[in-house]
């Protein structure tokens, strides 16, 4: 599987989503205004295949290609394995150069609580704590 090479395939976009509606129509518009053809893709029909081709991953409706782009509108909740594969197809996809918004270690990050609050406490906690010590000089000088 290769980034596409028809000009026909070159210009398609995965809408990575499990369900389809007004964001999607929207997204799919705009693309289009632009020259790119948005395909809805559920990442629950994605898959690893080996044999499949070079790249190694089916993506439905880009047969041995794969998407010029990605965008990611939704993951389907799931057992963990189940979400781990989805992500896991996020992460190969950015590993064979295909830019994909909202990437899987963005979703990480975000619906990983615990990871969220490490990130958000590491780049809020040293303002926090200059913040605190210069109102802590002043408070002691007067």
């Amino acid at each position: 599987m290769t980034r596409a090479t028809g000009d026909e395939t070159r210009r398609r976009v995965a809408i990575f989503t499990d369900e389809t509606g007004w964001h999607t129509r929207k997204l799919r518009e705009a693309l289009a205004r632009r020259g790119f053809e948005g395909r809805c893709v559920d990442l629950e029909q994605c898959r690893f295949d080996t044999g499949a081709g070079p790249a190694g991953l089916v993506i439905p409706g880009f047969g041995r290609n794969l998407p010029l782009a990605g965008i990611v509108r939704g993951i389907a909740g799931g057992s963990l394995e189940q979400i781990t594969k989805r992500l896991g197809v996020l992460h190969a996809l950015r590993e064979l150069g295909v830019p994909i918004y909202n990437d899987a270690r963005a979703i990480e990050r975000s619906v990983d609580k615990s990871m969220t609050s490490f990130l958000l406490h590491k780049v809020v906690s040293p303002r926090r704590r200059r913040g605190r010590s210069r109102t802590r000089r002043r408070r002691g000088a007067c």
